[in-house]
C-alpha cells in the first residue's frame, strides 16, 4: 500500500524537477532576429534631415543666415558661387555657417535606429 505521505510527494514536483524546468526555459533558443535593415527596406529619412542643396542625408548640418539648415560641404560650395539663399533666392547679409548640433544628434539617432 502507498502511504499518504508518499502519494503527496509523488504528485508534487521535486525541487530538482522545478530547477530543470526553469533551466529548460532559460536554455530555449533565442527568437529569430529581426530582418536586418538594408537600403531597400530602411525607412526614408525625414525631409528635415535632407540637405535642400545636395538632396542627401546631412552628416554635418549647419545653419545659414536664412534660418535654414544645409550640409556644410554643400553650403560652402553654394556660397563660393552665390550670395543668395539656396531656399529663398534672397540676398544674405552674411555667409557665416553655424553648426546645428541638435539636428546632427537627431540624424545620428535616426541612422542608429535604421
Amino acid at each position: 500500500p502507498v502511504s499518504p505521505s508518499t502519494e503527496a510527494r509523488d504528485s508534487e514536483p521535486s525541487a530538482a524537477d522545478l530547477a530543470f524546468s526553469l533551466w529548460d526555459g532559460l536554455a530555449a533558443p533565442p527568437p529569430p532576429p529581426h530582418e536586418p535593415r538594408t537600403p531597400e527596406n530602411a525607412p526614408p529619412p525625414p525631409p528635415e534631415y535632407v540637405c535642400p542643396i545636395s538632396m542627401s542625408l546631412m552628416v554635418d548640418p549647419v545653419f545659414a543666415a536664412d534660418g535654414h539648415s544645409y550640409e556644410r560641404l554643400a553650403a560652402e560650395a553654394w556660397f563660393r558661387k552665390s550670395d543668395k539663399s539656396p531656399m529663398t533666392g534672397e540676398p544674405l547679409p552674411t555667409k557665416m555657417l553655424i553648426p546645428n548640433h541638435a539636428l546632427r544628434s537627431l540624424i545620428v539617432s535616426f541612422k542608429e535606429d535604421s
